[in-house]
C-alpha cells in the first residue's frame, strides 16, 4: 500500500471517531439575547496546534518543510480563543459574561490530530475585520462566514483549497484537506519529475 492510500485509509477509519469526538466536546446552547442555537466549545483542545504570528511566518515554516500551511480567517471575537488553551477560554468567558466561545474545527483534538498527521506545516489566524479585507479577498475567504474560513496554501503561498471552519463542515474539511493535499503533492511531484527529465 502506497503512502497516499495509507493516509486515505487512516482518515476513513477515523471518520466515526471524529464525529463522536466532535459532538462530545461541544454543546448546543441558545446564545443570550439572540434566541439562536449555536455550537460552543466547552473545553480547550487537548491537542492544540501552534499558531504562527503572521502569514509570512507560517509560509516560512511551510517552505522549510515543503509542506502546506493553513490560514484560518476567523470572526474577530474568536481570534484569541479558537484552538486556544484553558487560559484563553477563561479570558473569553470573563469578557463575554460567562459564555463559551463558538466551536471551531481547531477545538476538536481529533481534527487537529488529523491535520498534523497528513503534514500541515503551520497554522495562522487572521481576524475577519475591515482592516484585513484585502487579505480575505486575496485568499478567497468569505467575509462574515459562519465559523470562519480555512484556506489551505502551498509553501509558495498559493491557496489550493478552502473550507468552512464550522461544526457542520468538519467532515467536508477533512476530506477536502486530504483530497486537495494529495492532489497538490502529486502535481508538485509530477512537475519536479518533468523538470528533472528535461534538465538531465
Amino acid at each position: 500500500m502506497n503512502k497516499h492510500n495509507q493516509v486515505a485509509l487512516l482518515l476513513a477509519l477515523s471518520i466515526c471517531g471524529i464525529l463522536s469526538y466532535a459532538n462530545a466536546s461541544d454543546a448546543m446552547v441558545v446564545r443570550s439575547g439572540t434566541g439562536v442555537e449555536v455550537h460552543v466549545a466547552l473545553d480547550a483542545n487537548t491537542r492544540p496546534v501552534t499558531w504562527s504570528a503572521s502569514i509570512a511566518d507560517a509560509q516560512r515554516i511551510a517552505t522549510e518543510k515543503q509542506r502546506p500551511f493553513i490560514i484560518y480567517f476567523c470572526p474577530p471575537d474568536l481570534a484569541a480563543v479558537a484552538g486556544g488553551d484553558e487560559q484563553a477560554f477563561a479570558d473569553y468567558r470573563k469578557s463575554h459574561s460567562g459564555d463559551s466561545p463558538d466551536w471551531t474545527v481547531f477545538d476538536s483534538p481529533r481534527m487537529t490530530a488529523e491535520m498534523n498527521k497528513i503534514g500541515i506545516a503551520a497554522y495562522v489566524k487572521i481576524p475577519d475585520t475591515a482592516g484585513n479585507a484585502k487579505l480575505l479577498a486575496r485568499y478567497g475567504a468569505k467575509p462574515g462566514a459562519l465559523g470562519g474560513t480555512l484556506v489551505f496554501c502551498t509553501p509558495e503561498g498559493d491557496a489550493f483549497a478552502r473550507s468552512s471552519g464550522s461544526q457542520d463542515d468538519v467532515l467536508d474539511a477533512i476530506f477536502s484537506l486530504h483530497e486537495r493535499y494529495v492532489e497538490w503533492r502529486d502535481h508538485d511531484t509530477r512537475v519536479a519529475l518533468a523538470d528533472d527529465v528535461r534538465f538531465r
